[in-house]
């Protein structure tokens, strides 16, 4: 399920990079670039993510365990953006270049990542709870909890990107302050309506498969 709403997803997440990086040279038939590196990440988060949910860990602190892997795997995304930023380069030579680059280049954005993506599996966690304890169906919690985390969660996936896409910001602080000061303060939400798309497309091809399979 994970693995087909992110093929959905995924032309969505390459319109994102572009829009964020300001690109105009956007080549439609390479939207899928990088699907072998984002299948990789999909198949180890979520399967650590599976693994760890058959573990003893406490229930409240399970999703902010299995939201670190996305720590141990946010190389995959940072190659993955500069694939879809570049898709005439290959995925060897891309990796190359960036553990040539000093200062851990390839982690860049990897906190920033992590709370996007914590933020983000917030509503998947709590939409069993909410239909359970409320009189609401799936559909209706979905969309109450699904819309504020792609609110909350562009921020930093927008801070990602950029982190990601250029070398030129010093860090977290200086991106933001940079982003605001060169492009306004909706510079932060630059590329928001592709992220929601991509969100929309993975969360609700997820629930709709697993509504199909209950």
């Amino acid at each position: 399920m994970a693995l087909f709403g992110h093929c959905l997803s995924l032309p969505f997440d390459y319109l994102k990079v572009h829009r964020i990086a300001g690109s105009s040279t956007r080549q439609f038939t390479k939207m899928y670039s990088g699907s072998g590196i984002a299948a990789a990440r999909i198949i180890s988060v979520y399967g650590g993510s599976i693994f760890l949910s058959e573990q003893n860990i406490d229930d409240g602190y399970d999703f902010l365990v299995a939201s670190a892997l996305v720590l141990a795997f946010s190389p995959l995304d940072h190659i993955l953006t500069r694939v879809q930023l570049n898709p005439g380069k290959g995925i060897i030579d891309i990796t190359k270049d960036l553990l040539g680059q000093r200062n851990l280049f390839l982690m860049r954005g990897m906190w920033c990542n992590y709370f996007r993506q914590l933020i983000s599996t917030v509503p998947l966690k709590e939409i069993n709870s909410i239909t359970k304890n409320h009189n609401y169906d799936r559909g209706k919690a979905l969309v109450m909890t699904a819309i504020p985390a792609i609110v909350f969660s562009f921020p930093f996936e927008n801070v990602r990107t950029r982190l990601q896409c250029s070398g030129k910001y010093f860090g977290v602080k200086d991106c933001i302050s940079r982003t605001i000061s060169e492009e306004g303060i909706f510079g932060i939400y630059k590329g928001f309506f592709h992220y929601s798309c991509r969100n929309i497309a993975f969360i609700s091809s997820c629930y709709l498969f697993s509504w199909y399979f209950q």
